[in-house]
């Protein structure tokens, strides 16, 4: 018989069954990225408020709602102008376009953030893609099969 990974042992040991190496998610590093994205964001729609005459407002932090009424604004205006949308080698595609595209990776990278900061909390610093409760601690270095492999101590 294995190991149940449906227990957490007293000393707080918990077995994760799917663990690899890219299963933690940071708090730092998402509200790093965050805000060096919304400042790109916020250089987007300065462009987008000259070059089309649109007035969204310019702030500091967006939320993907906000991103998403913008999203959804171009594609109304790529559709009622009747632009074509191409894709693929040899073709060159519409400003409209590629400012839609745009925005919509900003709207889907601030939903995942989103996601992550609201299954993070505000009290924890991490947490694990597989196991949402469990925490990162520290990264052990294996010196005696010397490796080179850190293992996250959960």
């Amino acid at each position: 018989m294995g190991a149940r990974t449906d227990i957490q042992y007293i000393d707080g040991t918990k077995i994760e069954a799917y663990a690899n190496k890219y299963s933690f998610v940071y708090r730092n590093r998402i509200l790093t990225n965050r805000l060096s994205m919304c400042l790109k964001i916020t250089e987007s729609v300065r462009n987008l408020n000259i070059r089309y005459g649109y007035s969204y407002p310019e702030t500091e932090l967006y939320c993907a709602q906000e991103i998403g009424y913008i999203t959804q604004y171009l594609l109304e205006q790529i559709l009622s102008t009747e632009t074509e949308l191409v894709y693929g080698k040899g073709h060159r595609k519409a400003q409209i376009q590629r400012d839609y595209e745009t925005f919509l990776a900003y709207y889907a990278r601030l939903v995942e953030y989103e996601y992550w900061l609201d299954v993070i909390g505000d009290n924890r610093k991490s947490c694990t893609k597989t196991d949402h409760d469990a925490t990162m601690s520290a990264l052990k270095i294996d010196y005696y099969n010397n490796s080179g492999i850190k293992t996250p101590c959960i």
